[in-house]
């Protein structure tokens, strides 16, 4: 498999265990902690197999703070609008989009924003579990990812 397949591929096999966990978090609100750690292999294969290990590492490192830190901030200002498993889960896939292009994990998180407050909107409800719209943001990133004519930074 050549590179520019193998890694929108990795990342398309973390939103498995991230999509287990989002049904998890839909039902119980929340994150199990295996299926975050389970959504990291695949990164740390990528990593493991990468010819430059080092370039890699900080793409990974980048894409998963550019999802996580701002999330880590609303979860230690008002911990009972985000919880922990959800910025565990958002630096899971940022790791991931990290491999891919790490720019990805800012249009990823907005989308998620997006789409969990439309489905707020349609439930007309306060407050919703995080996790399906960073899956579904992530989702839609990997697909932009992959699209031909996406430069991406490898």
């Amino acid at each position: 498999m050549t590179m520019h397949l193998f890694r929108p591929a990795l990342a398309t096999i973390t939103i498995i265990p991230a999509a287990a966990a989002a049904v998890v978090d839909w039902r119980t609100h929340r994150v199990p902690n295996l299926l975050v750690v389970l959504a990291l292999v695949p990164v740390s294969v990528a990593v493991m197999l990468a010819a430059d290990r080092t370039a890699l590492l900080v793409s990974v490192a980048v894409g998963a703070a550019a999802m996580a830190l701002p999330l880590l901030v609303i979860h230690l200002l008002a911990p009972a609008a985000m919880g922990f498993g959800d910025v565990k889960l958002a630096a899971a896939l940022g790791a991931a989009l990290g491999g891919l292009e790490p720019r990805l994990a800012v249009p990823a998180l907005a989308a998620a924003c997006g789409l969990t407050l439309l489905a707020a909107l349609w439930k007309r409800r306060s407050a919703l579990p995080f996790a399906p719209g960073l899956v579904g943001g992530t989702t839609a990133a990997v697909v932009l990812g992959a699209l031909e004519g996406w430069r991406l930074a490898r």
